[in-house]
């Protein structure tokens, strides 16, 4: 872990002491290329990593390949060798190269009697980490502190002695496109005060990568759904009929509002853009679903809506509410946008609560998932899902999932930059956050809490039929997991996973890599307690596991099985244990 520290004090006027202010920072810059056609190597990738790194992977189209020519050119010079791999090799990391530099790689396999087409990609290095530091300022007699974003987390910290320090308020993260203006309060009675921020060395580009956009604030008319026929009395009624009407009326800013009781809807509600539908809370309007497979229903570039306050509940016993609200279309890339869900219960559904198709600047916040009908295979019972390409730039934040959910959020086919924060997943049947396999990418989960489920807090890859690795630079950190199978799973040769500062107690394993593995597993800051085992891995291949802290587990500390290579392993902690070390 790369730190850098500086000390500033600044005089408050209203107190002879100082103010002591500390960080540590760093972080990175990625580039995702564009992979030209050829034959015989298929679809070669390059991937800046930590390190003055690059992960090069790629197809074997061939068979009976001697190996694998890999030549290297920097910026506009000329190609050179760098290595010829065995036969059956699909990846590499190329390492001592220089910080914020071009590169082209071409890869070709190599046969007897027949010189076969290169493959070629063009990757640009991570930049080399540097420092930035909080900005003093004075601003009508108060002392601030600035603070850059660049994807790191901090905290406030208040000391009488510059020796014990205690933290103030919760720790607080900040993207790279955000700022923060911090004024200590001198009142607390403590004289020193330090802001701390540590990350490791990472790609930019994770999670969010532009400023959130959330719909406007309704401005306009107010629709009660009882003028126009939906009646909370008569458990006979399609409410859905007087709903609809309102719906169709309003125009963008005005609002469809559903006031207290229990309605039965018999139809889908199609939301147009620029409406609100609104209820009088979460536990005061209920949409009893009959003979419909969706509640409500989003359409392909649909956008500026909001939903809030009610909940969508079946109540028979068959499985036929698939989904609560359907957000897009299926692989269409027609986008809706700009959409808010917030304090809404989806319960008894068998499908997904919420289901985002194509879909971006989705804010689904403060809602509640549970008792799915159906927690099964093929697609049931998740909370959450983020599905396909164009589904990017989606916010999951401050959620509760369980009881009987199968994932809590799933993101999949190659969604990508989409933040999962702070929510709240217990008695999961299967992962609770899930990374499901399809090359999903660049997807931030931090924050989050999973508890007493019957699978791992994190996955990471899919053995499924229709699935495999999870795609590069997904970054897991400051969660936590207890009393479940494992902490986090990574398998099927997922590539690029950052796992960062998260908290493991209490279940069978804390980290596990396995079942064709990971390439590039940073395994960093973690704090991994009383479980069975602390870090098990198989088919593991460049592992940075640094600083560490594993302690009581009942079995082993860190269990290293086969295929484990190029693995770092450096000041970690490891006390308490039966054993240390396997083997």
């Amino acid at each position: 872990m790369d730190t850098d520290s500086l000390v500033i004090r600044v005089g408050f006027r209203s107190s002879p002491g100082a103010a002591c202010v500390r960080a540590c920072f760093l972080f990175g810059a990625a580039w995702f290329p564009s992979v030209p056609a050829s034959a015989f190597v298929g679809s070669l990738e390059a991937f800046p990593a930590p390190r003055e790194s690059v992960f090069l992977r790629w197809e074997d189209l061939t068979n009976g390949e001697t190996g694998f020519l890999i030549e290297r050119r920097p910026g506009e010079g000329e190609f050179e060798e760098v290595v010829t791999t065995p036969p059956n090799v699909i990846h590499y990391t190329d390492t001592g190269l220089e910080p914020q530099s071009t590169y082209t790689y071409r890869v070709r396999a190599e046969t007897t009697g027949q010189e076969l087409p290169f493959r070629q990609v063009e990757v640009t290095t991570l930049a080399s980490w540097e420092t930035a530091r909080p900005v003093p300022r004075v601003v009508e007699g108060e002392t601030a502190f600035t603070l850059e974003g660049a994807g790191l987390t901090y905290r406030l910290e208040t000391s009488s002695d510059l020796e014990h320090w205690e933290q103030v308020g919760d720790t607080f993260p900040l993207a790279s496109f955000e700022s923060s203006r911090i004024v200590p309060d001198p009142d607390t009675g403590s004289t020193f005060f330090r802001i701390q921020a540590e990350a490791f060395e990472r790609p930019s580009g994770i999670g969010l990568s532009r400023p959130f956009e959330l719909p406007p604030e309704p401005d306009g008319e107010v629709y009660d759904v009882t003028d126009f026929g939906a009646s909370p009395i008569s458990m006979t009624n399609d409410d859905a009929i007087g709903i609809k009407v309102a719906l169709s009326i309003a125009e963008p800013g005005d609002t469809v509002y559903i006031p207290e009781g229990t309605y039965t809807l018999r139809q889908v509600l199609q939301i147009p853009s620029g409406v609100s539908l609104k209820g009088a809370g979460m536990e005061e309007t209920i949409l009893i679903t009959e003979g419909i497979d969706r509640a409500i229903s989003i359409l392909p570039e649909v956008h500026d809506v909001r939903l809030a306050g009610f909940t969508v509940r079946y109540l028979g016993h068959a499985e036929e509410l698939a989904f609560g609200v359907y957000i897009g279309s299926v692989r269409q890339g027609r986008n809706s946008y700009r959409i808010l869900i917030e304090d809404v219960r989806v319960d008894r559904f068998s499908v997904h609560g919420v289901s985002l198709r194509d879909c971006h600047h989705v804010l689904v916040q403060n809602c509640a998932f549970s008792n799915a009908t159906n927690v099964g295979g093929g697609g049931h019972g998740y909370g959450v899902a983020l599905n396909y390409p164009t589904n990017h730039d989606n916010w999951i934040r401050q959620n509760r999932f369980g009881p009987m959910i199968r994932h809590a959020v799933l993101i999949q086919y190659e969604a990508h930059n989409n933040l999962v924060e702070y929510n709240l997943a217990f008695e999961n049947t299967e992962d609770a956050y899930d990374l499901h396999g399809e090359d999903e990418y660049a997807n931030e989960l931090r924050f989050n809490i999973a508890r007493d489920g019957d699978r791992d807090g994190f996955g990471v890859g899919n053995t499924g039929s229709t699935h495999d690795r999870s795609g590069p630079n997904n970054w897991i950190h400051h969660n936590t997991v207890e009393n479940s199978r494992g902490g986090i799973e990574i398998i099927q040769a997922s590539d690029l996973v950052y796992v960062d500062h998260n908290t493991f107690v209490g279940n069978d394993y804390g980290i596990r890599v396995h079942n064709l593995g990971g390439n590039h597993l940073y395994l960093r800051g973690n704090h991994i307690e009383g479980n069975r085992i602390g870090v098990s891995l198989t088919s593991a291949r460049w592992v940075w596991l640094e600083h560490n802290t594993i302690i009581g587990q009942s079995a082993y500390g860190i269990e290293i099985l086969s295929g484990v290579e190029d693995l770092v392993d450096q000041n970690n902690t490891l006390s308490g244990n039966a054993v240390d070390y396997r083997p």
